[in-house]
């Protein structure tokens, strides 16, 4: 098992997973005597989880802080400098007083089987993106909090923003949280928002996102 914190930094690591990783308790609380690049690989949960969809997991941790909810048998690698051990990855919130730092204990159980789940969903997630990345809309996907899960190669044109800074963020508070006279647009008006929540199809054409460069740009969205 692992202890992390709200920035998903380890704080504790099982003997178990100390030693798929390879890594030290030492290495783990800062203790050790690396040149300080050693004590960021070993200390952000990130670095040790790799393969498809890691990107999309730190949001999905850093939510149930928030939700107190749980994730159950998410498929992951761990990596370490020779290799990656494949299992399933479950978390969930510790409980918390007024004196102790919210944290989320994360176990995985060990299973060989999960690597060729991990190769099938690189190849759907490659095969989709090829899709995605065709179209001439713009396409985002969001998880049920409103924050991105993926976003094509359109998206990244029409709205100047690079995928790889808002996968995790909340999309309403980037590019939709303002109506074109200024106003503020709160996200629970949003339709994008109630899709998420009520699983009605929302389609508008009278509102705008913002460029990166601060200009609307006049949308037409389902």
């Amino acid at each position: 098992m692992a202890l992390v914190d709200e920035t998903l930094t380890c704080r504790k690591l099982s003997n178990g997973w100390r030693a798929n990783l390879t890594i030290s308790e030492d290495a783990i609380s800062g203790k050790g005597s690396g040149n300080g690049s050693d004590k960021k690989t070993a200390t952000l949960l990130t670095d040790l989880i790799t393969g498809t969809g890691s990107e999309l997991l730190q949001p999905q941790l850093k939510a149930l802080f928030h939700s107190h909810g749980k994730l159950h048998e998410i498929p992951v690698a761990l990596h370490n400098n020779r290799e990656n051990t494949v299992g399933l990855l479950s978390a969930w919130p510790t409980p918390t007083t007024h004196d102790k730092t919210p944290s989320l204990i994360l176990h995985v159980a060990v299973d060989p089987k999960c690597a060729e789940t991990l190769d099938e969903l690189a190849r759907i997630q490659s095969r989709h993106q090829l899709i995605l990345d065709a179209a001439g809309d713009g396409v985002y996907g969001l998880d049920r909090n409103g924050r991105c899960t993926f976003a094509n190669d359109a998206a990244e044109d029409i709205l100047g923003w690079c995928r790889k800074e808002v996968i995790g963020q909340v999309i309403h508070d980037i590019h939709h949280h303002t109506h074109l006279d200024g106003s503020h647009y709160p996200k629970e008006d949003c339709p994008i928002y109630a899709a998420t929540q009520d699983g009605e199809i929302h389609r508008v054409d009278t509102e705008v996102f913002w460029h990166i460069n601060g200009s609307p740009v006049p949308v037409e969205y389902t």
